[in-house]
């Protein structure tokens, strides 16, 4: 038999999780929707709190904490009661950097997650979601072609969180 209790590292996460929920995002959500707008600061401030991306290794300055997607699950649970839409803006940045963990080359990764270690929030988002009915993760119609100045997206993404005010997107 498995054991489905929180470890005490996801215990602490969870605690700090409902804490931002409480004192950063609830007060401030009603005026957020009302302005479609995150609060000036905010990103930056969430930032500093440094729950987004806990499993950067130490080498790119990180917290190095052991990644799984329950502990994932249990911070955007907390953070989510809330604000959902600003938990999300806060998170965003994950999106890039354990992709580029996992996929990156040594360059990339040096750069990418060392930008999610830094005190100022990373403009980074990820576009992965296409407006279709009939969306599927694993088969995407937005395209890459390579050219030689870069490359030429086409296709659509749409709920891409920061897609206002990222420097960088994965697409």
């Amino acid at each position: 038999m498995f054991n489905l209790d929180p470890t005490e590292e996801q215990q602490l996460m969870v605690q700090t999780a409902r804490e931002i929920a409480r004192n950063e995002l609830d007060g401030k959500a009603h005026d957020a929707d009302e302005a479609a707008a995150l609060p000036a600061g905010f990103l930056d401030d969430s930032w500093q709190l440094g729950i987004a991306c806990p499993a950067i290794p130490e080498q790119y300055q990180g917290a190095a904490m052991k990644r799984s997607a329950v502990t994932g699950a249990l911070i955007l649970e907390e953070l989510g009661a809330g604000d959902l839409s600003m938990a999300l803006a806060m998170l965003a940045p994950a999106c890039v950097a354990y992709p580029v963990l996992d996929y990156g080359t040594e360059a990339q990764k040096d750069e990418v997650l060392r930008s999610c270690t830094c005190a100022a929030f990373p403009k980074l988002t990820a576009a992965l979601m296409e407006p279709d009915y009939d969306f599927d993760p694993t088969l995407l119609r937005t395209t890459a072609r390579k050219k030689s100045t870069g490359y030429v997206l086409t296709g659509r993404k749409c709920r891409v969180p920061n897609g206002g005010s990222a420097e960088r997107f994965l697409v």
